[in-house]
Parts: structure tokens; sequence; C-alpha cells
């Protein structure tokens, strides 16, 4: 959508401001790279990666305006310009081992869901924001035209980036949040923003917030040595796929109509349905009421 057709100016990223809201949230990595405009900030961190100068985890690029940006599928990723937050971030899991790997987008979801909540905390509602699976943060509401919900507020995309012989791979972590769009500007029904919700927040607010919240995330999973189990535990709780009625949509295949019953311990979805269970690696999840 064209800028002029905005409900009302938007303002550019105040980097001033960012850099103090991300120093009340004790943000002690890399100062975020700006750009004004770009294709897509995941492609972007993926090409510096590869440069000579190594990238040290927590660094991120953050766009006012990502003209190519992808979601899950491969799906394209477009937002009116200065409506949203879109950033990646690069993380360094470096000693997780491969089984592992399906768990870290859940993990950054959970971090992305922190921040969301840090920011609504002195509202009413901030309850009502949880996670589909994999890691959509969404508003637990039905859409606007009262289908089926959840609401859409943000989505992830991460890439795991071999980087040559010897080194670990690196992840790109690909962030988008809706912030201060109006029901015109959104593609679905069971899409939505911040200030639809209610919540009327800065930008540069939220992005520190969600920044800070990732990053806290994949340190403390860190720490604990990639456990698994308090960890199943707690996204079990934030997930509102598990025990909803949902649709899975497969490429070339079948749709599959089932109860979400668990996560396994690669970070799969396992719908238990009428002719036995799926389990879920890639493909996009409906819920149905």
């Amino acid at each position: 959508m064209d800028e002029l057709a905005a409900p009302h100016p938007r303002a550019a990223l105040d980097l001033a401001l960012l850099a103090r809201a991300l120093e009340r949230c004790g943000w002690t990595g890399p100062s975020p790279q700006y750009v004004a405009r770009t294709g897509s900030t995941n492609a972007d961190l993926v090409a510096a990666l590869h440069s000579p100068e190594p990238l040290p985890e927590g660094s991120v690029i953050v766009t006012d305006e990502q003209y190519a940006g992808r979601g899950r599928l491969d799906r394209s990723w477009e937002v009116p310009p200065r409506a949203a937050v879109t950033w990646s971030m690069v993380l360094r899991p470096g000693s997780m081992a491969d089984r592992q790997w399906g768990w870290l987008p859940l993990v950054i979801g959970l971090g992305v869901l922190d921040g969301v909540r840090d920011v609504m905390s002195r509202s009413n509602g901030a309850d009502r924001v949880a996670l589909k699976w994999p890691n959509d943060v969404v508003v637990d509401r039905s859409a606007r035209e009262g289908s089926a919900g959840p609401r859409k507020l943000g989505g992830i995309l991460v890439e795991r980036v071999p980087l040559g012989p010897g080194q670990s791979p690196v992840v790109v972590a690909g962030v988008g949040l809706n912030v201060d769009q109006d029901a015109a500007e959104l593609p679905t029904p069971v899409a939505t923003s911040l200030r639809l919700e209610g919540f009327e927040v800065a930008r540069e607010v939220v992005l520190a917030a969600a920044m800070s919240s990732v990053i806290r995330r994949v340190q403390q999973w860190r720490s604990q040595e990639w456990a698994l189990d308090a960890l199943r535990r707690e996204y079990s709780r934030e997930c509102l796929s598990l025990g909803s009625q949902v649709r899975v949509v497969r490429l070339a295949q079948p749709d599959f109509i089932g109860t979400g019953s668990a996560v396994d311990a690669e970070g799969r979805f396992v719908v238990s349905g009428a002719a036995g269970d799926l389990t879920v690696s890639a493909g996009d999840v409906v819920h149905l009421r």
C-alpha cells in the first residue's frame, strides 16, 4: 500500500528512542543496523554472514520497508512502510545437537511472545496473546468476519545457514510484527495488529522488547544445555494449537483434520485424527474453532 494511504502519518524508526528502549531492556548485544528499505532483512544477514568480517550473535538488521520478504513455505510477506517492525537476528547455537534444531524456531517464538507481552503488560488483554504452531504470534480471538481465529499478529522465519568446513551453522531469524496497520491494510480477516487490538505502542519499544527477549530465551536454553523437558511443558502451555481442532494443509497431499495432541522431541506437531496420528514438520495449521 502507498504510504499516502496510511490511516495517519507514520514516522521512520527513531534510532535514539530505540537505543534508549534497548538500554531499558538490558540489551548488551551489537547496536542494530538500520536500513530504510530493503528486499529482505534475512537475505541481507545471510549475505553478511559470508563476508570476511564475522557477525556476533545478536547482530540485527531492521527496516522500515521490506519489499521481498518471505514467510513460511516461501510465501511473500509485505506490509505498508513504517507500519510494522521487520527485523532479522543472527543466532549461533554452536553446541546444539542436530535433533534439537527443530525446537529453535519454537524457542524464538516464545521469545517474541515474551516481548509482545512485555509491551502489553499494563493493558487488559495481554493474556490473550499466544502461539500457533510452530511460532506464529497470535491473539486468541475469532477472525474479524466471525470465522475461527486466532488472529495473527506476527510471523517468524528461521533459516539455518551453513558457513563451511569446520564451522558450526548459524541461524538467521526473521521476525515481522504488525504494529500500526488498520483492517484495510491487512491481507486476511485472521491477521491483526497491536493497534487493532487496542494497544498503542511505539514500534521502537516493541522492537527492543522482542529483540531482548529472543536473545534471552536462546541464552537461557543454552545455559540449560539445550534440555527439552521444561521447555516442552512451557511451550505446550503457550501453544493454542494443542487441544484445538485443526486442518493441516500440505503441499501436494490431502488436508488432514484432527486435534493437536503433542509437540515431539524434534519440535514437530502431532495431530490425532480418525485415521490415526499425523506428525507435521512443515505445513499450514488452520484452526477450525
